[in-house]
């Protein structure tokens, strides 16, 4: 029997249809497969690059001293290198990305940012900048100590001003305005208080802080590293609490 054309241009599209479905499930199954034995192969340098990257970012935008920024991409090359070599596991991996992409660290060098960047470049007064260096010093600290409870680390986290990239993944505002960084001052400054966080210049040595996490992801232990800083005194393994109040030139 002869179909009308009508209906048998209708099953020829059908046909045509289902063979295109059916190539793009074999194409997107070799993406797969390609993509699988790609990071098979070269998964261990692809997420090293990647961490690698990302810290470089972060430290470059923290504002630390290029010496202290060395020693410490130095301490994630203990891990980077280990990975490429296939000495840890994906369990350590997982901590690794927990302590540098969303543990304190991760603001920590955000907040450093904000002190020698963000509020030195703001048009806010001498006496606003100097109170928002020792907000910011406060809470610093708050994260070093770990006074803050749970719920009020989230705050912090909510009280950064965030945008939206090109990719449409949000991002701390990498130019804050005045009243964004009074925001976040305002803030943090309630937190502080309800934690109780003492008010005082509050130092941080990174090198050493990031060299204690790193031995603890790899469950190693390393010797202590001495950098002075620019007055010859050698920094703590955590930090130095000075009474004094900060100024801004």
């Amino acid at each position: 029997m002869t179909l009308p054309f009508k209906q048998s241009e209708k099953g020829n599209c059908i046909k045509v249809m289902l063979i295109g479905c059916g190539l793009m499930v074999v194409l997107i199954g070799m993406v797969m497969v390609g993509t699988y034995y790609y990071l098979k192969n070269h998964g261990a340098e692809f997420f090293s690059d990647l961490m690698t990257g990302f810290i470089d970012t972060a430290l470059y935008e923290s504002g630390l001293p290029e010496e202290d920024q060395e020693k410490i991409k130095e301490q994630v090359a203990r891990v980077t290198d280990k990975l490429k070599a296939g000495e840890i596991t994906e369990e350590h991996l997982t901590r690794f990305s927990d302590v540098f992409g969303d543990g304190d660290l991760f603001y920590l060098f955000l907040f450093e940012a904000v002190e020698h960047k963000s509020i030195p470049e703001s048009t806010l007064s001498q006496e606003e900048k100097e109170d928002a260096v020792r907000v910011i010093h406060r809470t610093k600290r708050g994260l070093i100590e770990g006074s803050f409870t749970p719920d009020q680390l989230i705050y912090i986290q909510k009280a950064i001003p965030m945008e939206t990239d090109n990719y449409g993944n949000e991002q701390p505002v990498e130019n804050p305005t005045d009243e964004q960084l009074s925001d976040l001052v305002g803030d943090l400054q309630i937190v502080n208080d309800q934690a109780e966080i003492p008010e005082g210049d509050y130092k941080i040595d990174y090198v050493n802080y990031v060299r204690d996490l790193v031995d603890e992801i790899l469950g190693e232990e390393s010797a202590t590293i001495v950098i002075p800083d620019a007055s010859g005194e050698i920094k703590s393994a955590t930090g130095v609490v000075s009474p004094a109040s900060p100024t801004l030139n």
